[in-house]
Formats: structure tokens, sequence, C-alpha cells
């Protein structure tokens, strides 16, 4: 068994290699690379030619010496240090924390804005795709592509002034390009005209999907079904 420098695991059957093969994220800071690994740089044959996953790197005797040179040549500098694919602990971390946080406080303050009958900030975080969808939680039909929804929250923010909310995050996820959220949201408002407050307590899930570099609305669903039947 086998475990160089370079990488973070060991060497003891075909799909360590496989992860081997696969494309590097960065050479050095700020650089990016496509499909680079060591053996590569050596000119040894792909490891796929040599392992699979019933058969062990060990038997391959082009790949061994080939990763002994490696741990030698990848600490020098020599050689660029083989990173983990996307979608390992460490990226996936990552990528949660790229603006996907900071987007869920936009969609919050855009919501406490809608709730005070202004409805610009909430419309302007919304996809305009033709697949997106909102359940409202005053109910009705499901609204499906941007002038449907466009009209349903311009409908929604006359029905709502002076408002405050409390919200309780339950779930947040991001993978890629896609998150969602899973929530309560406590609101305490009144209906223009009127002149006691109402409340309404909201199961919400969001999903969002990144367009452009830019976090975006592509689903709503919210309903006041907090008592179970």
């Amino acid at each position: 068994m086998f475990a160089g420098p370079a990488v973070n695991a060991t060497i003891t059957h075909g799909r360590w290699a496989d992860w081997l093969a696969m494309p590097s994220r960065t050479l050095l800071p700020g650089q990016p690379v496509s499909r680079l690994w060591a053996g590569e740089r050596l000119g040894v044959p792909s490891v796929s030619q040599c392992a699979s996953e019933e058969s062990p790197v060990h038997t391959c005797p082009s790949i061994l010496p080939a990763l002994a040179i490696a741990a030698i040549l990848v600490p020098a500098g020599l050689l660029p240090r083989v990173m983990p694919p996307a979608g390992m602990p460490a990226q996936a971390e990552s990528a949660q924390s790229d603006g996907f946080t900071a987007f869920l406080a936009r969609v919050d303050a855009a919501q406490l804005e809608l709730q005070n009958g202004r409805v610009a900030a909430f419309k302007a975080l919304w996809s305009q795709a033709e697949d997106i969808t909102l359940s409202g939680g005053f109910g009705g039909t499901i609204e499906k592509g941007w002038p449907a929804i466009s009209s349903r929250l311009d409908w929604v923010g006359t029905r709502f002034s002076n408002g405050t909310h409390r919200i309780e995050r339950i779930v947040t996820h991001v993978s890629g390009d896609l998150g969602y959220v899973v929530q309560a949201e406590h609101l305490r408002y009144r209906v223009p005209g009127e002149t006691s407050d109402s409340t309404r307590d909201y199961r919400v899930t969001m999903i969002f999907r990144r367009e452009a570099g830019e976090w975006r609305i592509v689903h709503r669903q919210a309903d006041s079904q907090l008592t179970r039947q």
C-alpha cells in the first residue's frame, strides 16, 4: 500500500486509480488546468488500461514506478498536486458558502418588503424562465412561468402592509447550481384598509438555481397546514 504526499488517499484499488485520472482543479493557486495527472506528465499509459474495479493498481507494473517518482517530484514542486474532484466534501462546503448564504439574506429582506406592500425587490430575485413555479400561501392554482408569477406577486403585494416576519430555517442545502431551503415563516401584518393586525404561519420550501452566475428563485411553495389532520 502506498500513500504519497501529493494525495490524501491510499492506493489499493482501481477505483482510486480512476479518481487519480480525473481532471485536477488547480495547478498552482489561481491557475486552472484541464485533464492533467502525474502519470501523463511521466508518459505512463492510461490508468484505465491497467486497472479496473476488479484489478488493483499494484498489479500494473508501469503505474507503481510513476507513482513513486511522483511522490518525490510533487513535494519538490516539479509536478502539480492532484486535487480532489468536484463533489468531494471540501469543495461542497466551499460551494455552499459561495454567495448562497448571502442570497438567502437578500430573499429574507425582499420578503419583508413584500409584506409591507412593496413587491419590486422580491420580484427581482426570481428567474424569468418558463419552468418556474409558485404555489403561494394564499392558495389557488399553481402559477407557472414568469408572466403568471409576476402578476400573482403584484396581487400579493396589495394584501400586505405594516408587515413583520420571523423565519425558522430548518434545512439549507446547495450543490453546484441548485439549492433549496425548508423553513417556517411567521408573519404579522395588516391588510390595507383594516384596523387590526393579521397573522399567518407558513410551511415553506423554496428552490433556487444559479443562472449566469446569479442565484434566482425557481420555485416557492407555502401552506398553512401546521396542524396534523
